[in-house]
Order: structure tokens, then C-alpha cells, then sequence
């Protein structure tokens, strides 16, 4: 049995509707009235900060040191790492351009900024969850099944909510 790579593919199936829901907000600039498109940002923000950071804290916990073990490479996921680092960036970034959005139509430059970070954000998560499910069979693989129920239990939060 698959006990991690069916783990985190139940964390994909909750997160992926909420990572493609950042293209739809994106294509939504510039249609959208600035009361509604904070209401979204709003709802995109509380992913990311309640369930996505939560996930890859416990990836970054559990997942990153068992696969670094088993490939005898401390940096072998530097890549993921470093992705996880532009994901914290990005939503600081989102987060900030959100706290400037008032009633007022908002700018082209911030039209502009607020559809490029949204747009980073759903490309690179895209990528990296898929990325992160071309590891997982290897501890499924490689570990005993203790060790990957340990792993899989590491991984659970109660914060993940479907879209």
C-alpha cells in the first residue's frame, strides 16, 4: 500500500481547486469590481496562509528529511526548497498589494502587479505539486510501513478545506 503518495494525493485533490481558482481571479482583473476581487483575494489569501504554508511547513518537516535520508543528499531537494521560499515571497507580495486594494478602481500598475503575482503563484504551485508526487513513491518504496505511517501522519492538519 501506498500509505504517503496516497496521503499527500488527497492533499492535492483538496488544493489544486484552490490553486486553480488564483488563474480564474487572475483573468478576472479588469472585470471584476474592486469590492469583489477583494473578496476573492481574500479567500485566495486564507489558503494560502491557513492551508498551503501549514502543508509545506510539514513537507519542509517530514517529507524533505525522510527523502534526503533515503537519497543519501542533504540537497537533493534543494529545487523544492527554494520553490517553497518564492511561494512565502509571492504571498507576501499578494498579501501586501491586497491590504492596498480600497473602493477606488484600482490603478493599471496595480491591475498589472496583482495579475503577475497571481499568475506566478498558481504556474509555480502547478509545477511543484506535481513535482512533489514524482518523489513520493520513493518513500513508499523504500520505507517500512511504520516509518511511511509515521511520515503520512506527520503530514496531517486539520486545516486543509475543499474549495
Amino acid at each position: 500500500m501506498q500509505v504517503v503518495t496516497e496521503t499527500s494525493h488527497h492533499h492535492q485533490d483538496v488544493m489544486l481547486p484552490h490553486v486553480d481558482a488564483l488563474l480564474a481571479l487572475a483573468e478576472s482583473i479588469g472585470t471584476a469590481s474592486t469590492v469583489a476581487l477583494r473578496e476573492q483575494l481574500d479567500v485566495a489569501c486564507h489558503f494560502l496562509e491557513e492551508q498551503l504554508i501549514p502543508h509545506m511547513e510539514m513537507a519542509e518537516a517530514n517529507l524533505f528529511p525522510a527523502l534526503e535520508g533515503l537519497l543519501s543528499d542533504t540537497h537533493a531537494l534543494a529545487p523544492l526548497r527554494r520553490e517553497h521560499a518564492e511561494v512565502r515571497r509571492l504571498i507576501e507580495e499578494l498579501r501586501r498589494l491586497r491590504d492596498q486594494l480600497t473602493v477606488a478602481p484600482m490603478s493599471a500598475g496595480t491591475a498589472i502587479a496583482l495579475r503577475r503575482v497571481l499568475m506566478k503563484l498558481f504556474t509555480l504551485l502547478r509545477v511543484h505539486l506535481e513535482e512533489e508526487s514524482h518523489y513520493l513513491p520513493i518513500l513508499d518504496k523504500n520505507l517500512s510501513r511504520a516509518d511511511a505511517q509515521a511520515i503520512a501522519a506527520g503530514m496531517q492538519h486539520a486545516s486543509l478545506e475543499p474549495l
